[in-house]
């Protein structure tokens, strides 16, 4: 079974089309092109770390959402 570029292309815009309608339409919603960039020093350049400080971003910005 195999998937051509066009049923990839129109899954893919169906998804965002579906996506799009349930988005609240509150301002402070994340859009989902957003991006975030987490800025790392050498000193927390390990994983256990890194996900720690995305964890506690996360968190600050759900709190803000919510």
């Amino acid at each position: 079974m195999s998937f051509t570029d066009e049923r990839y292309n129109n899954f893919f815009v169906n998804y965002l089309e579906s996506s799009a309608k349930q988005k609240p339409a509150l301002p402070e919603y994340i859009e989902q092109s957003k991006k975030f960039i987490l800025e790392v020093s050498e000193n927390q350049f390990k994983f256990d770390r890194i996900s720690e400080s995305t964890m506690k971003s996360m968190q600050m910005i759900v709190a803000r959402i919510l």
